[in-house]
Parts: structure tokens; C-alpha cells; sequence
């Protein structure tokens, strides 16, 4: 339960008040890197004695002040594109310290994920890069969207002493360019079944469908298909995809889950 994000202002240590606006390039299938730091104007909240630091120009750190032994802590920005919209994945770099436990939630355009956080082994050390990929896609346009960083009840755990957590980089992939016709194919019945997929799947559409192409999670062009009874992707990895469903009226993402 997010019980000390929501208390009271007079519990929490901002260090900005003003959202971080970040206007992405848009270039479909081309990852654009983002170091946290750069997010000029970030906001960062934390309750008691802990506080956002950027000491690092590679991140930003949320650690224990007074021998503090729970962090609680989030960041906000905003994404948008200088013109147009797009379909997007997003994954998240960040280190937490090896001996620690807690929780990592993001929440973007107001839908929650949530991470579950295992000590690795008792020590003060930093772990290894550790990712996540947000499951859904998102859709950036000209009006910005909220990211929400929150590191939630972090505990020292086994760590003898420390309690720190960092927050690196941000990896935006647009996956599809939308134009103003795709919400009239949105308002259609495009779907994909079965899905999750074990070998193919199949698209059911009420309007012709021009191609169909299939990305990794990273933004990497995969597969193209013309329209087709089934999509064979029997070739492919246990994981996610995005495919990108093409029709007279505009262009429609799709994830895919491959099990």
C-alpha cells in the first residue's frame, strides 16, 4: 500500500516543483537514450530524512540520510513529441543496493506496474544493471504524458548498513506512427488471437490489411507479413512484441505476447 506517498505535504522533501517536459525525436524503430539527469526540471519527492541526489551525472540517487531504514521516494517527468504521435516502448535502467528489498511501481499515463524488489545477498554493494520494460505500449503525442518513478518501502534487508537505490536510464523505441485516421481504425474491431500465441496468430479486422509488422520490444524490425490467413512467429523467443497493423485507414500496434 503506497502509504507515505499520499500523506500529507508536510511529510514529503521536494526538491522541484515544475514537471520535466522531454520531447522525444519520434523516428519509428530508432531507440532514443535518456540519462534521468538530463530530464531538466524533474520533480523528486521523499519522505523523512531521505533525498533525491545527483551527484553523478548518470543518475539519480535516493540513499538513506540519519541511518534511515525505509526509502520512500519517486521522480515525475513528461514525454511528448514535437509534432504528431506515435506507439512507444519504454524500459527503465536502475541499481538497487545488493543487501535491500522494497518495491519499484511506474506508472505511466496513469496505468501502474508494479516490481517486486529481492534482497540478492548481504552486502552494501550496488547490484548489476537491472531493466524493465514496461508491458504496454504507450502512445506520445504533442500533450505530454506523466511518468511516475517510485521506489516504495525500501528496507535494508540484509545490507549491514545502507539503504540506497538509483534511477538511470529511460529508453523510449517508437514502435508506429499514428495519424488522425487511426482513430477511426481503433474504433474498429482489430484484434489478435490467440493471445498470448504459442505458434501463430491470426488478426480479425473489418478493413483490408495492407502489412503487418512485427518488433521486439526494443523497437527491432522483425518480421513483415502481407495479409495472411496466420502469422507464424513459431521461430521467435518466449517474450513481447508489437506488431504493427497497417490498413487503408491508418495504422494500429498491437502487443503480442509469445509463450
Amino acid at each position: 500500500m503506497k502509504k507515505t506517498l499520499l500523506l500529507t505535504a508536510a511529510l514529503f522533501v521536494a526538491t522541484c516543483t515544475a514537471f520535466a517536459q522531454y520531447t522525444i525525436n519520434g523516428t519509428i524503430g530508432a531507440t532514443e537514450t535518456i540519462a534521468v539527469p538530463d530530464l531538466t526540471g524533474i520533480t523528486t519527492t521523499s519522505t523523512g530524512s531521505t533525498n533525491w541526489t545527483t551527484g553523478n551525472p548518470s543518475f539519480y540517487q535516493l540513499r538513506d540520510l540519519d541511518n534511515a531504514t525505509t526509502l520512500n521516494g519517486f521522480m515525475e517527468y513528461q514525454l511528448q513529441t514535437s509534432s504528431g504521435s506515435v506507439e512507444a516502448t519504454i524500459k527503465f535502467d536502475y541499481k538497487i543496493a545488493k543487501g535491500n528489498s522494497g518495491k519499484l511501481n511506474i506508472t505511466i499515463d496513469g496505468v501502474t506496474e508494479t516490481v517486486t524488489l529481492t534482497a540478492i545477498e548481504a552486502s552494501n554493494a550496488f547490484s548489476a544493471f537491472l531493466e524493465y520494460t514496461f508491458s504496454q505500449t504507450v502512445t506520445i503525442s504533442t500533450t505530454p504524458i506523466t511518468v511516475k518513478f517510485e521506489f516504495e518501502n525500501i528496507i535494508q534487508d540484509q545490507a549491514p548498513d545502507r539503504t540506497a537505490v538509483r534511477a538511470y536510464t529511460v529508453y523510449v523505441t517508437p514502435t508506429a506512427t499514428l495519424s488522425t485516421n487511426n482513430i477511426d481504425v481503433q474504433a474498429t474491431n482489430i484484434t489478435a488471437y490467440p493471445n498470448p500465441v504459442t505458434n501463430s496468430f491470426q488478426i480479425n479486422s473489418n478493413k483490408n490489411i495492407e502489412s503487418v509488422k512485427l518488433y521486439n520490444i526494443t523497437g527491432r524490425l522483425l518480421k513483415t507479413f502481407n495479409e495472411e490467413a496466420s502469422y507464424d512467429i513459431s521461430d521467435l523467443a518466449t517474450g513481447v512484441y508489437v506488431a504493427n497493423v497497417k490498413t487503408a485507414s491508418g495504422s494500429k500496434a498491437i502487443r503480442i505476447v509469445k509463450k
